[in-house]
C-alpha cells in the first residue's frame, strides 16, 4: 500500500469522525475540575488535561488522579461526579428528549462515580445504567454512588435518593439476579458472585459519603463553572471560560502571605495597617508567624546615615636620637687644645688619636 493511499485513508477517516453526528455531538461539559484530571479522546486516543468548559464526546475516557475530581453536566442536565483515583468511559449516552427515549451506559473501570439522574427511565425502553467489571446498576431517576475496587473485584452501590437495581450483567446486557437498593442502603457484588442483601448505612457514614462524592464540595483545589447548566453544542466559548480549573490539587485561593494594605510599612515587616489574608491574627510585632519568639523589630531608616569615619592619623615620627656630646671635661675645664700626633706602630696603618688636655 503506497504512502499516498494511506494518507488518503487517514484524511477520509478524520473527515468521517468530524461529520458523523454520533461522534461529533457532545455528551456534556466539564463544570468542575479539581487536581489532575485527564481526558482520553474516543476519536483519536489523544490525552489532554481537562478544563472547565471542555466538552465530553462519545467514548471519551475521564481519568482522575489522586486528590482530583470532576463533574460533568450532561446535555439532559444529569450530573456525573467522578471521585479521585477513578477511570470512567462514556460508552453510550443518548439523551432522553421528546423525540428520543434515552439510552445511557457509563463504564466504571475503577474508582467511584456518583450519578445524579434528573430524567425518568423505565429500565426497558429507556435505560440509565452504570456498569463495572463485576456488576451493573440501573436506575429510573435517582442519586447514587457506584464504586469498583480492582484489588477485590468488588462493586458497591450506595443510594442517596430513589431506588437502584443492582445485579449481574447478562449476556445481552440485561441485569440479572438483581436486588433493589433504596435510600440510605448499600449492597455489593463480587466478580462471579450474586449481590449481597441491601443493608442500611449509618447516618454519619452516609453524610460523609454524600459530601465526599460531590465534586462541588469534596477534595482540594477548586474549579467550577455554572453548577447545573446543561451542555449544548451551541454553547459559546465564553460559557466554557466561566470557571477556572484547579491544578496539583490546590484548594481555594490561598491567603496572601502576610500582606496588608498596600501602604504598609517599609521596615522589613510584611504587615500593613492590619493583618493580611492568611496571616495569624495573634501575630506579635517582629515575630515570623505569630507563634515563635519575639524578634527584635527593625528600626526605620529615615534617611541616609553618616558616611564612613575618616582613617586615624598616622603615628607621630619617633624622636631623634639623643645628641652625644664628646665633651667629658669637668665644668671648670678650659676649651681643649687639640694636638695631633702621628705615631707609627710596627709599620701598620697610621691612626689618629685625639687627646683632650687642659
Amino acid at each position: 500500500m503506497s504512502s499516498s493511499f494511506k494518507y488518503l485513508l487517514a484524511v477520509l477517516f478524520v473527515g468521517f469522525c468530524l461529520t458523523d453526528p454520533a461522534l461529533a455531538q457532545s455528551h456534556g461539559v466539564f463544570r468542575v475540575v479539581k487536581g489532575k484530571v485527564e481526558v482520553k479522546s474516543g476519536r483519536n486516543g489523544a490525552k489532554s488535561r481537562a478544563r472547565v468548559g471542555q466538552k465530553v464526546f462519545p467514548l471519551d475516557t475521564i481519568i482522575a488522579g489522586p486528590d482530583s475530581r470532576a463533574k460533568v453536566v450532561m446535555v439532559d442536565n444529569n450530573e456525573i461526579n467522578i471521585s479521585p483515583d477513578s477511570e470512567v468511559i462514556f460508552e453510550k449516552y443518548e439523551a432522553k428528549t421528546p423525540q428520543t427515549k434515552g439510552n445511557v451506559l457509563i463504564n466504571v473501570i475503577y474508582g467511584k462515580v456518583r450519578s445524579k439522574v434528573e430524567q425518568k427511565y423505565d429500565g426497558k425502553t429507556s435505560k440509565f445504567e452504570v456498569k463495572t467489571p463485576s456488576a451493573v446498576a440501573g436506575v429510573r431517576g435517582t442519586d447514587f454512588l457506584t464504586g469498583y475496587a480492582p484489588q477485590t473485584k468488588m462493586t458497591n452501590v450506595v443510594t442517596f435518593e430513589g431506588t437502584v437495581t443492582l445485579g449481574n450483567m447478562g449476556p445481552s446486557g440485561q441485569i440479572m439476579n438483581s436486588v433493589p437498593v433504596t435510600v440510605g442502603q448499600t449492597a455489593s457484588v463480587a466478580l462471579g458472585a450474586l449481590p449481597t442483601p441491601p443493608s442500611a448505612v449509618p447516618p454519619a457514614e452516609l453524610k460523609a459519603m454524600n459530601a465526599a462524592s460531590d465534586a462541588d464540595r469534596g477534595g482540594p483545589g477548586e474549579g467550577t463553572g455554572s453548577p447545573r447548566s446543561p451542555a449544548k453544542d451551541s454553547d459559546s466559548k465564553k460559557e466554557g471560560d466561566k470557571g477556572k480549573s484547579g491544578d496539583s490539587g490546590k484548594g481555594d485561593k490561598p491567603g496572601d502571605s502576610g500582606k496588608g494594605d498596600k501602604s504598609g510599612s517599609k521596615n522589613g515587616n510584611q504587615a500593613g495597617n492590619g493583618p493580611g489574608k492568611g496571616q495569624n491574627q495573634n501575630r506579635q510585632p517582629g515575630s515570623v508567624n505569630g507563634d515563635g519568639p519575639k524578634d527584635k523589630p527593625k528600626q526605620e531608616n529615615n534617611g541616609p546615615g553618616p558616611g564612613p569615619l575618616p582613617p586615624p592619623p598616622p603615628p607621630p615620627p619617633p624622636p631623634p636620637p639623643p645628641t652625644v656630646v664628646n665633651d667629658f671635661r669637668p665644668p671648670d675645664v678650659k676649651p681643649p687644645e687639640i694636638v695631633r700626633e702621628i705615631i707609627e706602630n710596627n709599620n701598620r696603618n697610621a691612626e689618629v688619636i685625639i687627646r683632650i688636655t687642659k
